[in-house]
C-alpha cells in the first residue's frame, strides 16, 4: 500500500477446491476495475476462443472451470471444501477489516477458479492439476497458487508430469507458488513416546517436503506461525469475556460453528459440568444452556463429552482444555452428528469456572470477534514440511504465514486455517504485487521476469532466528528456505545475488549435494542499472557474512528393545547449531556469522562472491551442513540497499549410506 501497489491489473489463479465467487469480500475496488486484465467484454472473446465452456463470472473472478466435477460451478457444494476459498480470500479479497472483512495481500488481482477438487470428496486428478495449470496460462495468469500435493514428493517431470506443467507455465511467463506440505519429518507420529518423539541421528533424511513444489520451476512454500488469533466472544452483563474458537472441521450443511448456531441476540446459561463423562456432571430438568466442561487430561475423541451434553437437556457445549495439553483454543475430535462444541483458553476458562462455583448465575451472548496473542508466533509452524527431497535439491524456498489465518469461507463467512496451504498464498498475492513493480518498471510478462522475481523474493527474505535457542541461531534452511517473505525489500533492492553456473530456476539458492571436508561455491552479485532520471553511481557497500550450520542431536536413555536395560541412542532435537572449528572465506577473506568482510558494487556491475568452507575434523560424517550467505548493507547505505540472503545446503558424507528403513 505504501508503495500504491495492489496487483490491480494482474490474475493469480487459484487451483484448489474453487472459489465462492459471490462472497461480499470477492470484489474490486473502481480503481482496481480501471485497470482490470479482464473486462466482461475481453473475457467473453477470449471464452470464444477456447475449447472449454467457461462462463463469466464477476470482475474479481472473471472465469475459471469445475475440472473435476466437469462443470462451469466453481463454488463449492454442500459437500465441498471451503479451502480453496479461504486461500483466494488471502491472496486477493477486498474486504473491509474495519467492520470485520478480508482484505488480501493484493486486493486488487482478479482471481481464477481452477477446481480441480470433486464435491463429492477425494483428491484431486493429476490431468485435472494440468488442465487448471494450462488453462490459467492461457487465461494470462501472472501468478498460479497451488495449495496441494503430496508428500515426500520426487524430482521427476516424467513421473510427475504437473512439474511439467509447471515448467511450461514459467516459461510462458506465469510464476508458480506450490504449498510446501505439513508433514514435518519423516518420523512425526502421534504415539506419544519419548523414545519416539524426535528422528534418530543416525539417519538425518527427515525430509517430507511434497511435490509438486519440489519441481525446479515451483516457488515452494514453508510455514510461519502468524502473530495474532482471531477468535469469537460470548459476554456477559458484567463485560466478562470468553473467547473461543469454532470447530471448523464440518462442512457448512452441519451448523456446526458456535458463532453461526447461537441466536445472537440470545443470553444463555453457562452450567458447569464437570468432565461431562455420567449424568450426574449435569443438571436435572434443565434445557437450553451451555454445558462448560474442563477436562482433565487429553483424549483421543471428544465425542462422548457431546453426546452426554445432548442428552441431558444443553444447547451447545464450552470445553477448557486440560491443564495438561500444550495449546488453547485446541481443535479436537469431535463429532458432527452432536450439539456444536466449542474451545477456550485455559486462563479466560478458569475465570468463567471461578463465577460458576462461587455459585453466580452466569448467561451470556455473542459478543462479536477478537484478537488474541498467537501462543505460537515467532515460530515456524510445527507441521511445515522439512527438505530436502532425495535428490538434495533445495527446497523448501520461502516462508510465510501460515499457522492460524483467517480468511474466507463460502456463504459470506469467514474461518481459521493452517497449513502450508495458507502460506503460499501469501507469497502468490506478494508474487503479484513485486511483478506489478517489474511490469511498471518495463519489464514483460515472460520467463525472465518472472525467475527474477522468484530470485528477489528469496534473496530479499529475512532470515529467521530459532526461539529455542535464544534467538542466536537460525532454523534449518531445509525448514525455513531462504527466510520470511519480506516483500517491500523484494520490490526495492537494487542488487541481486544469484549461484553462479546454475541456470535461474534454482540460482536463489546453493544446492551442494555430496560434500567432502573442504567445499567450494561462487555467487553472482548483480547491481541494477541506475534508472532514468537518476544520477547515482555510487557504490553500494555489503559486508558479507556466513552462517555455518549443522543439525543439533542430543544422547538420550530408553529400554528400546524391552530387555530391562536402558539403551543410549543419538537424536536429532530438530534445532540447528553453529559448527565451531571450521574455517569459511569469501573471496579468502574469513569470515564468520559476526565477522564479515566488504564488497562493493556499482550500478550495472556483476561481482563474483567465492566462498570456500573448510570442516573440522571433529564433525560426524553422514550429516547435513548448510547455512546462510549474508550481504548486508553498511550504515550508510541502509536506504538504498536491504540485506539480501543466499541459503545453501550440502551433505557431508555419502547420502546413499544411510538406512532405508
Amino acid at each position: 500500500e505504501q508503495y500504491g501497489y495492489k496487483g490491480e491489473g494482474l490474475v493469480v489463479a487459484v487451483v484448489d477446491y474453487g472459489i465462492d465467487h459471490t462472497h461480499k469480500d470477492m470484489k474490486l475496488s473502481d480503481d482496481a476495475k480501471v485497470k482490470e486484465k479482464w473486462t466482461q467484454d475481453k473475457m467473453n472473446q477470449k471464452m470464444a476462443d477456447t475449447d472449454v465452456n467457461e462462463i463469466w463470472y464477476s470482475d474479481k473472478v472473471p472465469t475459471g472451470y469445475d475440472w473435476a466435477d466437469n462443470d462451469t460451478n466453481v463454488i463449492p457444494g454442500l459437500n465441498g471444501s471451503p479451502h480453496g476459498t479461504h486461500v483466494a480470500g488471502t491472496v486477493g479479497a477486498n474486504g473491509d477489516e474495519a467492520t470485520g472483512g478480508v482484505a488480501g495481500i493484493a486486493p486488487g488481482v482478479q482471481l481464477l477458479a481452477e477446481k480441480v477438487f470433486s464435491d463429492m470428496g477425494g483428491g484431486a486428478y493429476e490431468d485435472d492439476i494440468i488442465a487448471g495449470i494450462e488453462h490459467a496460462v492461457t487465461m494470462g495468469a501472472d501468478v498460479i497458487n497451488m495449495s496441494l500435493g503430496v508428500d515426500a514428493g520426487y524430482v521427476s517431470e516424467e513421473d510427475d508430469p504437473t512439474q511439467k506443467a509447471i515448467r511450461v507455465a514459467t516459461e510462458r511467463g506465469t510464476l508458480v507458488v506450490v504449498a510446501a506440505g505439513n508433514s514435518a519429518h519423516s518420523t512425526k507420529n502421534n504415539l506419544f513416546l519419548d523414545s519416539a518423539s524426535k528422528p534418530y541421528a543416525e539417519n538425518p533424511d527427515i525430509g517430507t517436503v511434497g511435490a509438486p513444489g519440489v519441481g525446479p520451476y515451483a516457488l515452494s512454500v514453508a510455514s510461519y506461525e502468524n502473530t495474532k488469533l482471531h477468535l469469537n466472544t460470548l459476554a456477559d452483563t458484567d463485560g466478562f469475556k470468553l473467547p473461543f474458537q469454532d470447530q471448523t472441521m464440518f462442512p457448512a450443511k452441519y451448523n456446526f460453528k458456535l458463532s453461526r448456531f447461537l441466536n445472537p441476540n440470545q443470553e444463555y446459561e453457562m452450567v458447569y459440568a464437570n468432565e461431562g463423562r455420567s449424568k450426574a456432571d449435569f443438571p436435572a430438568n434443565k434445557t437450553g444452556y451451555i454445558a462448560v466442561i474442563k477436562l482433565l487430561n487429553q483424549y483421543t475423541s471428544y465425542s462422548s463429552i457431546q453426546f452426554n451434553a445432548e442428552r441431558y437437556g444443553a444447547k451447545a457445549v464450552i470445553i477448557i482444555p486440560a491443564d495438561n495439553m500444550a495449546t488453547d483454543y485446541p481443535y479436537l475430535r469431535l463429532t458432527e452428528n452432536s450439539i456444536p462444541t466449542a474451545t477456550t483458553g485455559k486462563a479466560p476458562g478458569q475465570e468463567l469456572l471461578n463465577k460458576l462455583k462461587s455459585g453466580q448465575t452466569v448467561k451470556m451472548k455473542l459478543d462479536g470477534e477478537t484478537w488474541i496473542d498467537n501462543a505460537k508466533k515467532d515460530n515456524m509452524s510445527s507441521f511445515s514440511s522439512y527438505g530436502s527431497p532425495s535428490t538434495l535439491d533445495f527446497k523448501p524456498e520461502i516462508s510465510a504465514p501460515g499457522g492460524n489465518i483467517y480468511s474466507t469461507v463460502p456463504g459470506n463467512d469467514y474461518e481459521i486455517m493452517s497449513g502450508t496451504s495458507m502460506a503460499a498464498p501469501h507469497v502468490a498475492g506478494g508474487s503479484a504485487l513485486l511483478l506489478q513493480a517489474l511490469y511498471q518498471k518495463g519489464l514483460t510478462h515472460s520467463e525472465d521476469t518472472v525467475l527474477k522475481a522468484k530470485l528477489a523474493l528469496m534473496n530479499t527474505a529475512n532470515v529467521l532466528m530459532d526461539p529455542r535457542t535464544n534467538g542466536e541461531v537460525p532454523y534449518s534452511p531445509r525448514l525455513q528456505g531462504s527466510g520470511l517473505m519480506k516483500i517491500q525489500n523484494a520490490i526495492n533492492t537494487p542488487v541481486i545475488v544469484t549461484s553462479r553456473n546454475t541456470t535461474l530456476e534454482q540460482a536463489g539458492a546453493v544446492a551442494l549435494n555430496e560434500i567432502g571436508q573442504t567445499t567450494s561455491f561462487k555467487l553472482n552479485v548483480e547491481a541494477f542499472d541506475v534508472p532514468k532520471g537518476k544520477n547515482s553511481s555510487d557504490d553500494i557497500e555489503y559486508n558479507v557474512y556466513v552462517d555455518l550450520l549443522k543439525d543439533k542431536t542430543e544422547m538420550k536413555e530408553f529400554d528400546l528393545d524391552s530387555d530391562g536395560q536402558l539403551d543410549s541412542k543419538e537424536y536429532l532435537t530438530l534445532t540447528s547449531e553453529r559448527i565451531n572449528g571450521a574455517t569459511v572465506t569469501v573471496n579468502d577473506n574469513v569470515v564468520t556469522d559476526k565477522t564479515g568482510t566488504l564488497v562493493k558494487i556499482k550500478p550495472g556491475q556483476t561481482k563474483m562472491l567465492t566462498v570456500n568452507v573448510t570442516l573440522p575434523d571433529s564433525l560426524k560424517k553422514n550429516s547435513f551442513v548448510e547455512g546462510f550467505v549474508r550481504l548486508v548493507p553498511v550504515a550508510k547505505d541502509q536506504e538504498k540497499a536491504v540485506t539480501l540472503t543466499v541459503p545453501y545446503m550440502g551433505f557431508y558424507g555419502k547420502w546413499d549410506e544411510l538406512q532405508n528403513i
